[in-house]
């Protein structure tokens, strides 16, 4: 019989680690989670990026941090959206965020490029 993948999420993860750190034993923990050994051990492992994670209710995965330009260019966005008349179409979207990363990059040398595609299943 196959054992189905679990998804385990970031708070569970921090919770893990927390009861860790109040002193429960590897068993206990594992007893307690209903995990494996070594899934409970990988996850003390990878305290520091489960705790230097913003974690959203039900995120399971850990993904790159933004960096500061891509953060203001969201926030910008999302007032250029909110201030534009009527609903721009994506290619609309896409360009604004482009020129606005872009802007943003001169003030943050150090941000990467900007990778905002159009879905290849989306018409515009």
């Amino acid at each position: 019989m196959v054992r189905q993948r679990t998804v385990i999420t970031l708070t569970t993860k921090q919770n893990i680690i927390k009861a860790k750190d109040s002193g429960k034993s590897l068993t206990e923990l594992s007893k307690q989670f209903k995990l494996g050994k070594p899934t409970i051990l990988g996850i003390i492992a990878l305290r520091h990026k489960i705790f230097d994670t913003e974690i959203g209710p039900g995120t399971s995965y850990v993904t790159k941090k933004r960096s500061k330009a891509q953060q203001e260019m969201e926030l910008q966005l999302i007032e250029w959206l909110k201030e534009h008349p009527t609903t721009p179409t994506t290619n609309e979207v896409l360009t604004k965020a482009r020129q606005m990363f872009e802007d943003l990059k001169l003030q943050h040398p150090t941000t990467s490029n900007f990778k905002g595609t159009l879905s290849q299943n989306y018409e515009v």
